[in-house]
This record gives structure tokens, sequence and C-alpha cells, in this order.
């Protein structure tokens, strides 16, 4: 026994010195964008680097510090390609005043941007002599991120269709457009769509559906034929102050502006703010990222790296549109950091040919995301097994799909087993006319688990799922849905599979103003394994709040003791009438409102 204890003094002996011998050799480094130098040290601040690119030039050691002068800018990307170690991670970090605002790297365009007047049309300027080649993906009008307006060309349509309108695809490809402008002379109709795609998207054989509401304020729908294939660009297809597009023949940004913008719009010529490629053991917190084209915050390949306090704010349309990206990239955290304004997705976890596994999403906050808000994917059912036991938790989602039609503040596509969502918070997603859930779990993903989650004043549902063998339970559904289409606090629909052995229990769900609480839709042709409801608690002013229906829409809905009937299940479950509760519509009080 004493041999035994002596070799593990010595062995802890050696770990301290070496883990100490290891300490000893860290080095920090300075970056001040505005009195430092390149040709500087870098390892004080009176001998700070000045640019970004001394980053990717330089190779750092476990245990290195990089630190970003307080209150400073820089119009550069930052491309890491160092690793620290488990024991000794690199850090990047903020230093100086605290009473300055944080590090801040910025993908726009330094200097002003050259506009003219487009000849014969009001209000239509166009870059003129400013050397940009390629589509920015993101330009901000007065300080505010704006999505890029494409036009379709019908041949005919079966109906006047309205601005706010959602034109589809769905024969082989799914795609859809939100109609922001309407000629009826030309049959041009323009708007904002995230299907770009030539090859796939768009396709004058396939048609287009219409969807708009009506003047009682539901859906109705009617068939369009495009006259060519494929998106334009059209002037007149701008119609609003800060709607834009990129003319690739011209090389030219053309703009609706109420005066000329040469002081008060900025374009994205940088794609991506922070980039770690194949990099592991990092630790990059209390920056902020802005302005870019592509994605703010990119890990390919990454590994055990931690992104703590990162503010993102306005990315724009191209390549992965996404504000935080983990691609490829297994056992990192994205943790404390807020993302404002993505013009599609906030944070996402995606692979397509390595794993991306044990992540961690926790305690961020995602505002105005145009499409979903944190998002898990692959790009088929048989790559889903590489996204697998990731955990979004603790997040606050507000004002998700601001410019999505079909989505959900936290969405799934193509995933693998073992993720979990829990504790989020989701609120105010979609429009009348943009469908959005709290949760949407679409086609191709392994159960899941969704717990104690509060989903509120969504417009499509609470929680909308497909798939088999998901638990959802303890979860707080609140007022979601809207009247214009079939929705309720919690939706089943089937894609590939009709959703099958899900578990529903210990969920509170209220809708306040006559929404509804559990719609159950299948394909009469394919099987489907009961789904288990029980121990769930109920809240309603609609008399007919639930629906299980054997096609893809509501056929009839009923009342709570003929749900139980027909479904066999709910039988330890609780149902409130709120119809008699006095005050304003929309107004929950007493023991069922939990969600306050």
């Amino acid at each position: 026994m004493r041999g035994t204890t002596g070799l593990a003094i010595a062995l802890a002996t050696l770990i301290f010195w070496l883990v100490t011998v290891q300490r000893g050799r860290t080095t920090i480094y300075y970056l001040d964008s505005g009195g430092g130098s390149d040709a500087a040290a870098g390892t004080s601040e009176a001998t700070a680097w000045k640019s970004l690119g001394m980053l990717a030039r330089r190779s750092f050691a476990p245990g290195d510090i990089i630190r970003l002068k307080r209150g400073e800018v820089w119009y550069e990307e930052m491309v890491l390609a160092s690793s620290g170690s488990p024991e000794s991670p690199i850090v990047v970090e903020d230093y100086g005043d605290s009473e300055k605002p944080r590090p801040r790297l910025v993908g726009t365009a330094v200097a002003a941007l050259n506009w003219e007047p487009v000849p014969g049309m009001t209000a239509i300027y166009r870059t003129v002599g400013n050397g940009i080649d390629a589509e920015p993906g993101l330009l901000l009008h007065r300080d505010l991120p704006r999505p890029p307006i494409a036009t379709l060309f019908l041949a005919s349509a079966k109906g006047v269709i309205s601005r706010g309108a959602v034109a589809l695809q769905l024969e082989n490809s799914y795609c859809n457009m939100q109609v922001t402008a309407v000629d009826g002379a030309s049959n041009r109709i323009s708007g904002i769509t995230f299907f770009r795609d030539p090859q796939r998207h768009w396709q004058a054989d396939d048609g287009v559906e219409i969807r708009q509401a009506d003047v009682h304020g539901r859906e109705t729908s009617f068939t369009a034929a495009l006259a060519t294939s494929g998106l334009q660009t059209d002037p007149r297809g701008l119609t609003r102050p800060g709607d834009w597009y990129w003319d690739s023949a011209q090389k030219a940004v053309y703009l609706f502006a109420e005066s000329d913008p040469a002081s008060g719009t900025r374009l994205a010529v940088l794609k991506t703010g922070i980039r770690l490629v194949n990099g592991h053991d990092l630790i990059i917190r209390n920056l902020d990222i802005h302005g870019f084209g592509e994605t703010g915050v990119h890990l390919n390949g990454a590994d055990s790296v931690i992104l703590d306090d990162i503010g993102v704010g306005a990315i724009g349309f191209r390549g992965h549109k996404t504000a935080i990206l983990l691609e490829n990239s297994s056992n990192c955290i994205v943790r404390n950091c807020r993302v404002e304004s993505p013009l599609v997705c906030g944070i996402g976890i995606y692979s397509y040919d390595r794993p991306s596994r044990n992540n961690r999403i926790i305690d961020n906050h995602i505002l105005a995301s145009g499409a979903a808000a944190v998002i898990l994917n692959t790009d088929s059912r048989e790559t889903a097994s590489l996204v697998t036991d990731n955990t979004i938790a603790a997040n606050v989602v507000e004002g998700a799909n601001s410019l999505a039609y079909d989505s959900g503040g936290i969405y799934a596509l193509n995933i693998g087993p073992g993720n979990i969502l829990s504790e989020n918070t989701i609120v105010n997603g979609g429009s009348r006319s943009l469908r959005s859930a709290g949760i949407m779990i679409d086609g191709g993903v392994s159960p899941m688990v969704i717990r104690s989650n509060i989903a509120e004043n969504n417009s499509l549902g609470g929680i909308v799922v497909s798939g088999a063998g998901h638990l959802i339970e303890n979860n707080r559904l609140r007022r979601n849905g809207v009247s214009a289409w079939d929705s309720a606090q919690l939706v089943f629909f089937p894609v590939i599979d009709n959703p099958s052995g899900c578990t529903v229990r210990d969920n509170v769900m209220e809708d306040g103003g006559g929404g509804n609480m559990v719609l159950v839709l299948k394909r009469s042709s394919l099987p489907q394994t009961p789904i288990v409801f029980d121990n769930n608690t109920y809240g309603a002013t609609a008399p007919l709040p639930f629906c299980l229906s054997e096609h893809e829409y509501c056929d009839r809905w009923v009342d709570f003791s003929t749900w139980k009937l027909l479904t066999g299940q709910d039988s330890h479950s609780v149902f409130e009438d709120l119809r008699w509760r006095p005050g304003e519509k929309g107004a929950i009080t007493g023991p069922l409102s939990l969600l306050l």
C-alpha cells in the first residue's frame, strides 16, 4: 500500500509540475485597431498588433491568450488556425476600460458607397464604381438589415394576388416567397424568398400555389403558372424603402430609397466574423460581431470550443445564412450569447459529412430572426445520424420567423437520436401570414425529448411535431395559433410517416382567445402507432378544441369528452372551460395560468 501511495503522490507531483510549466509558458497577445502596429511584438498593451490578420499568420500555443481592446472596431474577419489543449485552452477575449464598448468586428464597408439614380425611375438607385463583384447578402438601410427582393413572372393566376400572400412550389422541391409587391398588369409578383437555387426552385413546369387570407381572415389558395423558370431581378419589384437586389450582370445593387442613400446605407463586404476550421480547445468570449454577409461565427470541424457572451447582429443571406454556426463540430458550448436580427437563422448545428455531437446551446437570447432562431439539421434522412446528443436548453427566443413562411423558433430536420430541447422560452413567432411554431420537429428526426419548454403567442402552434417516439412532457403552451389555419397548442402532422408512438404527458395548455388544444393529422394510407396522452391540463375558450383526423387537415373539431372517447387517451388529464372567466379577450387568470 505504501508503494502504491508513493507512486500516486509522485504522479500527482509530476502532473502538477507539468501543468505549472505549461501555465508558465502562457503568452498574452494584444490587438488595438486604433493604436497598434503589426510590426510590433504584440505581447503587451504598448506593443499591440493592429490587424486581425496577424492571428491567421501566427501559430499560438495551448494556454495563450489573445486580447482585443475595448472601444475598438475591426472591419476584418478573424481567422483562427491554432488549437489549445483540454487543460490549457487558447482564450480570445477583451481587455481595457470596462466602461467602453466591447471589441467589435464589422463586416460592412467603412467608406460611403457611390450611388446613382436609375434613369426613368422614381426612388430607385444603383451602386456605381464601388468595386463590389458579388452579392453582398446584407444591406443595412438606416441601420436596419434588409433582405434582397426577387421577382417571379406569372403566365396566369386563378385569382387576384394580394400583397402579403405567400407563393409556394410543392411539386418537386419545397420553396416559398412572401409577396411584397404585385403588378397585375404584367403578372409580376416580387418578394422575399430563401429558396434561390436556379436548378431546383421556381420551375415553370411545377406551377405555383398562392395562399392568402380572405376577407374573414381564413387562408385560401389558388394556383398560378410561371411564365419562365427561376427568379428574376426587376427594379419595378422594389416598392418600399430598403428594398434591394443584386444585379449580377451589372455588378450593382439596386435600391429603393426616398433620397440619395450614400450616407444611410451600408453593404456587407465580408462573409464571416470569426472562422475556425478544425480547431479544438478554445474559449472565445466578450466580443461583438455585426454586419457580415454569411455567418457571424463559423466553427467547422471544431471540437471543445466555448463561445461565451458573444453578441451577433445583422447577418445576411449568403451561404450558410446563420449568425452562429456549428458545422461538423462536436463537444462545443454556445452560452450567454445574444443574437439579434439575423436575416435567416440565429444559432445552428449542421452536418454534411462529419458528426455534430454533444454540443450545448444554453442560456442564449435570440431576437427577430428571419427564419428559425435555433436549427438542427442535415441535408437528408441518410445523413441524419450525424447530428446526435445535442442539448438546446434555457434559451429565450423572441420574434422568430419574421420573414419565413413555415418553420419554428426551434426547428429540427433530418437529425439523429439523443437530442434534447428543454427549458426554452419561445414567444411571438411568425405573423398572421407567416406560419411559425414555437418548436417544430419536421421530417427525418429520430426520437427527441421536448421537456419543460414555454411557447406562447406563436402563429402556427406551440409545439408542432412529425415523426415517431418523441417524449413531450411538462411543457407550457399558451395562446399559440391564429384563426387563418388549422392550428393548436400542440400539433402532430405527417411528412413521410404518420406521427406515431409519441408520449405527451404533464403538459399545461391554454388558449385564452378561442384557439385550440390538440390537433392530430395523419394519412389514412400509412400505419400509425397511437400517441399516448395523459396527465395533461387543458384550458380553452373554444368549445371544440380537439381534433383527430384521417386527413392532412382537420375534418372535425370535438370537445374533451369526445376526444377521450375517440382516442382512448387522457384518462387522467383535466380540462377547464375558460369561457366563463371575466376580463378582456385573451386574458388568462386562475389556477391554470402557470406560465407567468
